[in-house]
């Protein structure tokens, strides 16, 4: 799914400040998030930002409605992933929530 990040000062490994777009990916071991930049059509992959062991994440927490939704994907070290996931992809995001 889409989402814009926001760096959090509790060791998240997303750069800046800056709004980013990306992809969240969940596999049968890992949790990988995947920084995009603008393409002709869509967005294109073009850096990691994150990666966990699956068995690492303590919640998956889908929040809200309107025009996006807040995740938070909590890991068991304390950490968090906070991302806002566009309206548009709120059903993609709903799906990888109940696959953890």
């Amino acid at each position: 799914a889409d989402v814009s990040t926001r760096k959090r000062p509790d060791g998240s490994p997303f750069p800046g400040t800056k709004p980013r777009f990306g992809y969240l990916a969940l596999t049968a071991d890992e949790v990988v998030l995947v920084a995009t930049k603008a393409a002709l059509v869509g967005h294109k992959p073009v850096a990691v930002l994150g990666r966990a062991p699956r068995p690492s994440i303590s919640g998956f927490d889908l929040e809200g409605s309107g025009t996006s939704r807040h995740l938070t994907v909590s890991f068991q070290d304390g950490t968090a992933w906070e991302l806002e996931v566009p309206a548009l992809r709120a059903k993609d995001a709903e799906r990888v929530a109940a696959a953890v």
